[in-house]
């Protein structure tokens, strides 16, 4: 080997041994700060310091994460971490479950929680068709019947008896017809946060239609996790 061979040898490695470190730091985000790797080992939605969360993209929480969420109303269409991950924020939640296993856990884990209202419903039309989603500033749908709850959205929009902040419809891109269903009912924006998210290994969509005509009072700054920070003005 010549020696510059040699040198090229050596900056192919240094550069090699730069992008593992670099890459690696890109694992240790994903992992620790934002907690997947023990979400994967516990099958369980908590970020990186060990807080419920719901199990949407990691893009979408950091989104909701942003708003003040103190006094909204939500309605979810299916429950879990994310309804405790409401409450936290301190809204008022009512969920709707089709499982009663999975409901039984979730009652005894928020028993002592205020502003919670839990549904155990196993029939279609009992499940979709809920008074409370008139009243509510974010509607969440994110359980069984999907097809039937986007149908049922559009149905009341059609009838002005809704007027949400927010719909929020996880695995949006495995449901393109309710996606369509809801593109049609609102004519909002839709903005779609496609990544990873908690426990699984994949990436998928979770979606968010914003209310042209109202809006959440945001709490905080944009902060993503991982980031390098906030510039200041002699930065920028």
């Amino acid at each position: 080997m010549t020696n510059t061979h040699f040198w090229i040898l050596r900056k192919v490695l240094k550069r090699a041994s730069e992008a593992s470190l670099e890459q690696v730091k890109t694992y240790r985000i994903l992992g620790e700060t934002y907690g997947q790797y023990n979400s994967i080992e516990n099958w369980d939605c908590r970020d990186g310091e060990g807080r419920e969360i719901p199990w949407y993209t990691y893009p979408a929480i950091e989104y909701l994460d942003s708003f003040d969420l103190n006094g909204v109303r939500v309605l979810e269409y299916g429950s879990g971490n994310s309804s405790i991950y409401y409450l936290n924020a301190g809204a008022e939640v009512t969920s709707v479950e089709n499982d009663k296993g999975w409901f039984d856990k979730i009652s005894a884990s928020l028993a002592d929680k205020p502003h919670f209202t839990y549904f155990f419903e196993r029939e279609e039309a009992q499940y979709v068709e809920r008074d409370e989603i008139r009243n509510a500033d974010i509607v969440v749908i994110d359980g069984r019947y999907r097809n039937a709850c986007a149908r049922f959205v559009r149905e009341q929009f059609q009838q002005k008896r809704i007027d949400p902040t927010m719909i929020v419809f996880d695995n949006s891109d495995r449901h393109p017809d309710c996606i369509a269903l809801l593109d049609e009912a609102t004519g909002w924006n839709r903005c779609d946060f496609n990544g990873f998210g908690p426990i699984n290994s994949y990436t998928w969509t979770t979606s968010a239609y914003l209310n042209p005509s109202r809006q959440l009072p945001r709490k905080k700054p944009l902060a993503p996790i991982g980031g390098l920070g906030i510039l200041s003005a002699d930065d920028s």
